[in-house]
């Protein structure tokens, strides 16, 4: 049949709502005296609500905030008015609120009635301390890295070399002024990548470059040298390219790494290399010399020997000639002499 409402039965699931609210929810007279609160708000002030209702509302308000809210309590405006305070439970908890109060729109004649809805912010200002916090040691961290890249900046000007980082998406390379300079520009060129370096090198040597950056995306690292044409004067100069490559996702995104110039050293190391192979023809002639020595004392010693067994012989043969035979001495002499150890050739 036909149902009939009372006005009790029509505003029960407004009560209900009400109560379950997460929300603390208060209705207030003008002078403050809590006329009503739900469940929600007695936790927040960890109060029973029969020790509530009845009494000023003021009792929980720190007395630094307390002029604040009454201020929030005189405005009779039509639109709402809020704002944030710390809530005094008996037990000594202090709860941080935001209160939203708006006149309840009553005939005439009532007295003035204010409701109020009164939201725990506990949990957000925690949030908001751990994402200051957060924030905190991100701009730290931002700050060491910052003056580590300032030490490794000053540390590679010193030695005299560059960094670079390449964006293998973009093609697109970060420098520092050093790195430029090297490559014969006094300041930062506005764009660099890749195809902009790989102009900077002879032609011959360009392939080889280019192949050992596509390796270091697989391999993960780079260490080459090669020559460049350094612009101003086109000097033809050595360089040396390190650097190793970082992954997002599995793919390789970037290179980073260092530049030096090494014409200097490969001079030095080339100088090296020839008085090392000086040295070595040097010991290979001396030991042939030496050798050679030996066989002629060899041979020296032969022909003595062969004098001395033989002297008659030939002083006969010279005889029948007419001609006058060297004496023992005077042909040891000469023999000695053509192999370097006895005394000059008279």
């Amino acid at each position: 049949g036909q149902q009939v409402y009372t006005l009790e039965n029509a505003d029960r699931p407004y009560r209900v709502l009400i109560e379950q609210m997460q929300e603390g929810a208060v209705t207030l007279s003008a002078d403050g005296t809590v006329l009503y609160c739900n469940q929600r708000f007695a936790a927040i002030v960890n109060t029973p609500r029969e020790a509530i209702i009845g009494r000023g509302v003021a009792r929980f308000f720190d007395t630094m905030e307390i002029g604040s809210f009454n201020r929030l309590l005189e405005r009779e405006s039509g639109e709402g008015v809020s704002g944030e305070f710390t809530l005094n439970a008996p037990n000594g908890d202090r709860v941080p609120v935001n209160i939203s109060l708006v006149d309840l729109k009553v005939e005439q004649r009532l007295p003035r009635v204010i409701c109020g809805v009164v939201t725990d912010l506990t949990h957000n200002r925690r949030r908001s301390h751990e994402l200051a916090a957060a924030n905190e040691r991100l701009a730290s961290e931002i700050e060491e890295r910052r003056r580590a890249e300032d030490s490794l900046q000053l540390a590679l000007a010193a030695a005299g070399m560059g960094s670079w980082e390449l964006d293998l998406a973009t093609d697109t390379a970060r420098r520092s002024l050093r790195h430029d300079q090297i490559f014969g520009h006094p300041f930062l060129l506005p764009t660099w990548g890749l195809k902009v370096a790989l102009e900077q090198f002879v032609p011959e040597d360009r392939d080889s470059v280019a192949h050992a950056f596509t390796a270091a995306e697989t391999m993960g690292s780079i260490d080459l040298e090669a020559r460049i044409r350094r612009a101003g004067d086109g000097a033809i100069r050595w360089v040396h390219i390190k650097g190793q490559t970082y992954y997002a996702g599995g793919k390789p995104a970037r290179i980073a790494g260092v530049l030096a110039d090494v014409t200097d050293r490969r001079a030095v190391e080339e100088q090296l290399r020839q008085a090392q192979k000086m040295e070595a023809v040097g010991q290979l002639t001396g030991g042939i010399a030496h050798d050679f020595n030996n066989l002629l004392m060899i041979i020296g010693g032969s022909l003595v020997q062969f004098w001395l067994h033989s002297r008659i012989e030939i002083r006969d043969a010279l005889a029948v000639t007419g001609d006058e035979p060297p004496s023992d001495e005077a042909f040891v002499d000469r023999i000695l002499d053509l192999i370097g150890t006895g005394k000059p050739a008279r």
